[in-house]
């Protein structure tokens, strides 16, 4: 599983981006239960054109995605859930992409 967040860089300042990235990786290993520690990738661009404030992108092994019913209204309704209680006002898009990938890690 991989994380990749992008952040609109004229609304977020590079502490709120970094509090946020760790308090979306924990939504998400909590949703997901798969693996604790998933690697997440942050950026801000310095141009951006039609995007929202916040764009979240799971990727996910094909097989722990169909594992999981529901998955992803499930991280739905744990970031609803975050905003109202963190008071987060501004929109999130959420994109989870079951990957068909094989991994080789620590070589």
């Amino acid at each position: 599983m991989l994380i990749y967040i992008d952040y609109d860089k004229n609304l977020f300042s590079e502490k709120e981006v970094e509090y946020l990235t760790w308090e979306f990786q924990l939504i998400i290993e909590n949703t997901s239960k798969v693996e604790n520690n998933i690697p997440t990738y942050t950026s801000t661009y310095e141009v951006s054109i039609n995007v929202y404030p916040v764009e979240i992108f799971v990727k996910i092994s094909k097989h722990h995605f169909e594992k999981r019913a529901n998955y992803t209204e499930n991280l739905k309704q744990a970031f609803t859930y975050w905003k109202k209680e963190s008071n987060f006002s501004h929109k999130i898009n959420l994109t989870v992409i079951p990957m068909d990938w094989e991994l080789a890690l620590d070589i």
